[in-house]
């Protein structure tokens, strides 16, 4: 289990109509690319980040309950059903400093996304709920593709707002691949959007 060694205090995660959107300062957005990052290359951890006790409290109407969030490697297959009793279970333990590098991920070139896109490809991020808790799935190649959405929120995020501080500024992915025909809110495994946005309140 790896998560963060102080609480985050600006990084509130919340169900919304059409996924889950997240609320994030400048420094949240660097826990978030960390994570993101650990998570590729962490295939036997569980990425914990204990989202739900954030001080950061936007009044937005359309947001529902709020979420903790953890990042794991597929091929772990870890029982999402058992969550709340191993969160249940955590205790301190000795803490280890780790440091994005200065080009943390890969360049994904053009062509890859669109192998990701047809029939066929495996490496499509997923994503499970439980115990107030969304759980990103995938493998390495999967948070590589969808890294360069939130790399660019945390890159090109405070020039935007230094320019304009009201403006709307976030990073979105769509998680899991749809199954089957008919409307998409029945098909199986339906896309769930995680937007970030970056906090204009606490920025």
């Amino acid at each position: 289990m790896i998560h963060p060694a102080r609480p985050i205090a600006h990084g509130a995660m919340y169900e919304a109509g059409w996924g889950v959107e997240m609320y994030v300062n400048k420094a949240a957005t660097v826990d978030f690319a960390l994570a993101w990052w650990l998570a590729a290359r962490s295939p036997h951890s569980l990425v914990y980040l204990p989202l739900r006790s954030s001080a950061c409290d936007p009044e937005v109407r359309y947001l529902g309950r709020r979420l903790d969030l953890v990042f794991l490697h597929h091929t772990l297959k870890f029982p999402t059903a058992q969550w709340k009793d191993v969160r249940a279970r955590l205790t301190p333990t000795g803490l280890q400093k780790v440091e994005l590098p200065a080009t943390p991920f890969r360049t994904v070139e053009r062509a890859e996304h669109e192998r990701s896109w047809r029939r066929g490809f495996k490496d499509h991020l997923r994503y499970d709920f439980a115990a107030d808790t969304l759980f990103v799935v995938g493998s390495r190649q999967g948070y590589e593709l969808g890294s360069k959405t939130f790399v660019d929120l945390v890159e090109q995020g405070p020039a935007e707002l230094a320019t304009a501080p009201d403006a709307h500024v976030c990073g979105e992915l769509d998680l899991g691949v749809c199954s089957g025909s008919g409307p998409i809110w029945k098909r199986r495994d339906a896309p769930l959007r995680l937007h970030v946005v970056a906090c204009n309140d606490h920025w």
